[in-house]
């Protein structure tokens, strides 16, 4: 009897431990791989992995320290990494060490112009300057104001020229923006009265956001009130998401409350505005439909009349309120063939004395699509909404439809 003894222990070849991959590295097929970690605390975990078919293998950052690398895990990682093959041979690298530095986020610091956000309207956002009264160190209020510099990256922020303004100052608010395209834009101000209301912003600015992609900064320096130096200002800002609001309507737009929109795999119910709002990620596809559970009021909507305007549209006659609608048809189909026929009247008089009948339900169509195309023969149709690369702030609107309420009398039981 003879047999083979493997007595060759696995190699680790390309070790690299990095801030964004975690450590990765190349053995024999099907090893495992043992990762012994120390981190700049002098805490010691253990990881383990088995390396693919093609023997590569890799323990993510995350599974590392629980997160990406940031600031508050700068420091020295040792790693100790052994490998085990199916025989038991063991191959033992000697330490590797990765070296974290990440550079810490801005901190913002207010001094004496808080930069305050009061709008934004698509990628044009208006900036509101609230001074500090803390600083108008006579406490009579600002006379004069010099604002030296607001500095911002050029890449990341368009200043929209002639847009530093006071509605305190006036005419007398002279602001030079020759170097905006430089990132420095600066103003001065005399007033006939001194500026009091520090709730009020004491000077405005719009800039137009380029850079979505990352959290972008603005700073004031060389601030003074009244000729008293007052502290620097940076502030940061991000735009890396925008706001989605959607209103959701009956036909004759009444507000609908309670309804559930589902956008993205997020949920979210409309007030008794029949509106909602939610952040979207800029560059984003948000896929939007929303539902409405079939109440009391809805139940009551359906009634024969509405069977009668079934059967008028079945026949080609207008309804008892005039040519027949896009809402209309959809209302009417409520057994779903995708066109209007005397079952859809049957079924309709059936489920209004309470007889076995489809159900009737809501669907919700996006209100400003073009509906010609739906017609008696041909109810086809799209519900919901669909928004591509999603990027700036906007406002969508949804229609309700009741199937089986033709005439929309849930709208007036409703109002």
């Amino acid at each position: 009897i003879s047999f083979d003894v493997d007595k060759t222990p696995p190699t680790l070849l390309a070790i690299s431990a990095t801030i964004s991959s975690g450590i990765t590295g190349i053995t024999e097929a099907g090893a495992m791989v043992s990762v012994v970690m120390t981190d700049p605390a002098g805490a010691v975990n253990t990881f383990e992995t088995a390396a693919d078919a093609t023997g590569e293998w890799n323990i993510s950052a995350v599974e590392l320290i629980g997160s990406e690398f940031t600031s508050d895990d700068n420091g020295t990682y040792a790693f100790f990494v052994s490998a085990t093959d199916a025989a038991e041979n063991a191959y033992v690298v000697p330490t590797v060490n990765l070296v974290v530095d990440v550079e810490a986020p801005a901190q913002d610091v207010i001094g004496g112009l808080n930069i305050e956000q009061l709008s934004k309207a698509g990628d044009v956002v208006t900036y509101g300057l609230i001074a500090d009264a803390s600083y108008d160190l006579a406490g009579d209020g600002i006379g004069a104001l010099d604002i030296k510099t607001i500095n911002f990256d050029p890449t990341e922020f368009g200043y929209v020229e002639g847009s530093l303004t006071s509605d305190h100052y006036g005419q007398l608010l002279i602001a030079n923006g020759i170097s905006a395209s430089d990132g420095v834009v600066s103003g001065v101000a005399v007033g006939l009265m001194a500026f009091t209301d520090f709730s009020q912003p004491i000077a405005e600015f719009q800039m137009t956001v380029l850079d979505t992609s990352e959290p972008i900064s603005i700073s004031i320096t060389g601030t003074l009130f009244d000729g008293d130096a007052a502290p620097d200002t940076s502030e940061t800002f991000s735009y890396m998401s925008s706001t989605l609001t959607a209103t959701v309507i009956t036909r004759d737009d009444t507000a609908m409350d309670g309804v559930a929109i589902t956008a993205s795999d997020n949920s979210h119910t409309t007030d008794s505005s029949g509106q909602l709002s939610f952040e979207v990620s800029n560059g984003s596809d948000v896929v939007m439909d929303a539902s409405f559970a079939i109440d009391d009021s809805a139940t009551s909507a359906i009634n024969s009349m509405d069977a009668l305007q079934a059967l008028r549209i079945a026949v080609g006659l207008d309804t008892s309120n005039g040519p027949a609608t896009y809402e209309d048809f959809i209302a009417a189909d409520i057994d779903g063939s995708g066109s209007v026929n005397s079952m859809d009247a049957l079924n309709i008089l059936k489920y209004a004395v309470g007889l076995d009948a489809p159900d009737p339900h809501w669907v919700f169509i996006d209100s400003a699509a073009d509906h010609s195309a739906i017609k008696q023969t041909s109810v086809n149709y799209d519900t919901g909404m669909t928004l591509e690369d999603f990027s700036v702030d906007a406002s969508v609107s949804l229609t309700g439809i009741l199937v089986g309420d033709i005439d929309d009398s849930y709208s007036g039981l409703i109002a």
